[in-house]
């Protein structure tokens, strides 16, 4: 349990015991399902283009098992988030989370996967795949910056290996540039979740502050009333 909150940033119990941080999680974990829905489609349409476009330069058969392992992780996030957004305030963290993280790891384990013995053209598509989820994983920033660089590093952080530790020759320049891709990712991240922080403390103080009006203006109405 210590392992997740040290991961996701905060504990179940901060969770029921902070009104802001579950107003918080809530409107993040919202997010999250409305994106990956609509994400599915997007997954499958590309999966198939890269079937038809990489078949005949790579093994069909690891080809076919990476882009599979990563539609039927993109199924199972769908399916998740319907249960998640029937309850999103009693859901929690983890769930969402972990699958976010098995889809990224998949993803960036095309370059185990296909990458090995291929050619730049293969890499390249491989890289390009990387760097779209990488974009789209920025939605998981929204609550806790912490658990969005581990995101990162599963997905990104395979290509960095691959091409500056185990592509024969070494690619410096694109290994480079993906590891600072990476870093502004980071920091993107980090004003993301502050951002987004910020504007639901004061959406909740602007509610909290309504609420207070409503009830001196039923204190004033009564006092009226009693003078009367």
């Amino acid at each position: 349990m210590k392992l997740l909150e040290k991961i996701t940033g905060f504990s179940r119990y901060d969770q029921v015991l902070d009104p802001l941080l579950l107003s918080q999680i809530v409107e993040s974990q919202r997010m999250r399902v409305f994106q990956s829905e609509r994400a599915l489609v997007l997954v499958l349409v590309s999966s198939l283009f890269y079937l038809a476009g990489l078949w005949q330069e790579v093994d069909a058969g690891r080809l076919t098992a990476w882009l599979g392992i990563i539609v039927v992780l993109a199924f199972i996030r769908a399916l998740i988030c319907r249960q998640v957004e029937k309850r999103l305030v009693h859901s929690t963290v983890p769930v969402l989370y972990f699958s976010s993280l098995s889809s990224t790891f998949a993803v960036g384990s095309g370059y185990w996967w296909i990458c090995l013995g291929s050619d730049e053209r293969v890499v390249f598509a491989v890289a390009l795949l990387t760097l779209i989820y990488a974009i789209g994983t920025t939605i998981n920033s929204s609550i806790q910056n912490r658990g969005f660089t581990w995101l990162l590093a599963s997905n990104l952080g395979q290509g960095v290996v691959f091409l500056l530790l185990v592509s024969d020759p070494a690619d410096i320049e694109a290994g480079v540039a993906m590891l600072a891709i990476t870093i502004l990712l980071t920091e993107f991240g980090k004003r993301s979740s502050a951002v987004f922080n910020d504007s639901i403390r004061i959406r909740e103080e602007n509610l909290e502050q309504n609420i207070r009006l409503e009830k001196d203006k039923l204190i004033v109405e009564k006092s009226l009333n009693v003078a009367r």
